[in-house]
């Protein structure tokens, strides 16, 4: 069995959906879990189903729930046999399954894995990881049921969770060197998350390693302008620092090294040493020719390919191939993301593969606005 809540509640067995009945069963279902392999009381099922409008007689409709659920979980199963799925505990009712077959469970999972992999120094493997979560973002969970207080505290919950691993993915990207292809992404990001420092910090970041130092500072004034009209409060220590770094031209903000271009495979050299017939002309040795990678269309090291799933409003951006000679491209693609390397904090300047790459045009800096001062201390 395979559940889905992000983007609606569904169950399928095999290629099968399982009719899961009326909005009242289904809330039953839901609860059951988020709640996953615990005991969930039937008064606190009650209350989520039902909350301060119950039926007359509500333990009776809830077990009459219970036993269409069960049998619409385990078609199977025989009259007198015990359920193996939604079981009854002495704590109450536990619906039993694997994680990974939960998509919240599995998202969740997911992203602290990405999390884990950023905080070892591991940004190709963040991204790959954090890709995996957001292809399986398809929407906030439970929409159908929107407006019901338990529903509601998962949903924010989940959502501020989408948020972080859409900062985290975005820095993996960065420390990989996907600047160029992120800033369409991460505008349409800071757009739908506009109070997120750390997004906009990543914004003007990449702003910036793309040689667009005004344009990394004009990001930073308006989140200034944002938080200080929206919310009353000056942008955090982090957005300050950069601001500062961004205003010197700070060394510490420069993109990962470009790779070195590799030799194509020359002759092998037994083949020049070959003995010719008595009289046959003698081939000279044939130079190794040398594979010229156009360093533009670089944009990390070769071998790797990369994607952002940003699943911000069905949103997906995709860097293209790196190491073949491509140049970056963008994919309209709901909630899909590829298989990608990592990202590094921003104002990292190391990376962890020596052969991430780099546009060199990117050292080129604009001056500074003579007239921007930098942001408070």
């Amino acid at each position: 069995m395979q559940y889905r809540m992000l983007g609606g509640l569904a169950v399928t067995d095999g290629d099968r959906p399982v009719d899961l009945g009326g909005r009242k069963q289904r809330a039953v279902l839901a609860a059951l879990l988020f709640h996953l392999g615990r005991p969930v009381s039937p008064g606190r099922l009650q209350d989520d189903v039902w909350g301060d409008d119950p039926p007359a007689q509500p333990e009776a409709s809830l077990q009459a729930y219970v036993s269409n659920l069960r049998r619409a979980l385990e078609p199977g199963r025989k009259p007198r046999e015990a359920p193996r799925v939604l079981v009854t505990r002495p704590a109450g009712y536990a619906l039993v399954a694997a994680r990974a077959d939960v998509d919240v469970m599995r998202f969740e999972d997911l992203v602290a894995g990405g999390h884990a992999a950023l905080a070892r120094s591991d940004p190709a493997r963040a991204a790959a990881v954090l890709d995996e979560a957001m292809a399986l973002w398809a929407g906030p969970p439970l929409p159908e049921m929107v407006g019901e207080r338990w529903v509601d505290d998962a949903v924010a919950r989940l959502e501020a969770l989408h948020a972080e691993a859409l900062e985290s993915r975005f820095e993996a990207g960065l420390a990989l060197g996907e600047h160029r292809a992120l800033v369409a992404a991460l505008e349409r990001a800071v757009a739908s998350h506009p109070f997120r420092e750390r997004l906009r910090a990543h914004l003007a970041l990449a702003l910036y390693r793309c040689g667009r130092q005004r344009d990394a500072l004009a990001a930073l004034a308006d989140a200034r302008t944002m938080l200080v009209e929206e919310v009353g409060i000056e942008p955090g220590p982090e957005l300050r620092r950069l601001e500062s770094d961004i205003l010197v031209q700070s060394p510490s903000l420069d993109p990962p090294p470009s790779p070195t271009p590799r030799p194509a495979p020359g002759p092998d050299r037994r083949d020049t040493h070959t003995s010719a017939a008595p009289g046959a002309p003698t081939s000279a040795p044939t130079r190794p020719a040398t594979a010229t990678a156009d360093p533009a269309s670089t944009v990390a090291g070769p071998d790797h390919a990369s994607a952002v799933g940003t699943g911000v409003d069905g949103v997906g951006t995709a860097v293209a191939a790196r190491g073949t000679g491509e140049s970056p491209t963008t994919v309209a693609s709901p909630g899909t993301a590829e298989t990608a390397p990592t990202v590094a904090s921003p104002g990292t300047a190391e990376t962890s593969d020596p052969s991430m790459g780099t546009d060199p045009t990117d050292h080129v800096r604009t001056a500074a606005p003579a007239a921007r001062g930098p942001m408070p201390a």
